[in-house]
């Protein structure tokens, strides 16, 4: 196992956020969380997972999850609706109907020289019908 000092989060700072219906939580909301990070046992590599919920009773739209590793590190694997966005990585889910929930999982690599704190922060934004 590489010796590195290193402490793993997953943090949900921004909240949620929701597009063209401010005041219309009960209408579409969506929350999100993070799993506590998962650690190879050579210490050389992270996985975090995440679950987002329509917990509202009327469907989202074009909802996205944006996350961000700190510090910047390579990203190994991530779902089929994710793609990398210079310091972010965007999921993209569609349409999620009330009560539907997605589950996703990113890894990423822990250079030798990691020290100090790596941690993830998501943010998810969507469109509500307007009512």
């Amino acid at each position: 196992m590489r010796s590195r000092m290193l402490a793993l989060s997953a943090t949900a700072l921004a909240g949620s956020a929701m597009v063209n219906a401010p005041h219309a939580l009960a209408a579409g909301s969506i929350e999100y969380a993070y799993s506590a990070p998962e650690l190879s046992e050579e210490g050389d590599h992270v996985t975090w997972q995440w679950t987002v919920t329509n917990t509202g009773d009327q469907s989202a739209h074009n909802v996205v999850m944006t996350h961000k590793i700190t510090p910047s590190l390579p990203v190994t694997s991530l779902p089929q609706q994710c793609t990398p966005s210079g310091e972010t990585i965007r999921c993209g889910y569609g349409t999620l109907a009330p009560g539907e929930r997605v589950e996703g999982s990113l890894g990423a690599d822990l250079p030798e020289n990691t020290s100090g704190p790596a941690r993830i922060s998501g943010r998810v934004t969507w469109e509500s019908a307007a009512s």
